[in-house]
């Protein structure tokens, strides 16, 4: 093959591989832009699914993905009490310790922790200090919340509710926060007794937490 003849095919091909590396670039692009934006969206869909709607950034879901498994609801529980937290006072148990390392009180009273999961007493149908769960009611509202108090099962049937007044949740609270937002009822007690008049509703559903960081 001649020089001159190479040289026309080089200049024959020239604009045709230019026009092929440019709309090869522009698929890549296009292709790879696809592909992200339906990563997110798995990775939102799959994260509102978790977090039962609640909205989480796809960096946060990388960092910790959140379960929910049921539980058995062993009692509807409409009754909800409390208890004051300083009444805790032994620092060499497992309660104390979990709520000074973990618990701080808001401007209701409630014990919540960095992810604003509320300190509750339970009874040991629930698990150890520190296990974590979704109580939904009747009327569809959820309540995240953590054991920082275990109840005696001397106080409860079969460790779920209180034998007395049948509540299986007891907030336990910075009383002297609470009594300021929400003031004493006529019997003396923050909203007489009952944070039932906060979160309405018999226990409808209960879901325990399994979290890890990957």
């Amino acid at each position: 093959m001649g020089k001159y003849s190479l040289i026309k095919i080089v200049k024959f091909l020239y604009i045709p591989l230019i026009l092929l590396g440019l709309f090869s670039f522009v698929w890549y692009s296009m292709f790879r832009a696809q592909s992200e934006s339906f990563s997110n969206y798995v990775d939102n869909r799959v994260n509102n699914q978790i977090y039962n709607g609640r909205y989480m950034t796809n960096e946060d879901y990388l960092k910790r993905t959140t379960v929910y498994k049921n539980v058995f609801v062993c009692s509807s529980g409409y009754v909800k009490t409390y208890m004051d937290y300083k009444k805790i006072k032994t620092k060499t148990s497992k309660q104390y310790k979990y709520i000074s390392k973990y618990m701080n009180s808001n401007e209701k009273g409630f014990l919540v922790d960095k992810d604003n999961y509320i300190g509750v007493a339970l009874g040991s149908y629930f698990g150890e200090i520190g296990t974590k769960y979704l109580f939904t009611f009747e009327n569809g509202t959820s309540v995240p919340v953590v054991k920082v108090e275990a109840k005696s099962d001397r106080h409860t049937i079969n460790g779920c509710y209180q034998y007395m007044d049948k509540s299986v949740l007891e907030f336990v609270i910075d009383v002297d926060k609470a009594s300021k937002y929400y003031g004493v009822g006529s019997n003396g007690y923050i909203l007489n007794g009952s944070y039932g008049n906060v979160f309405k509703g018999k226990i409808k559903k209960i879901e325990r937490v399994v979290e890890w960081k990957r």
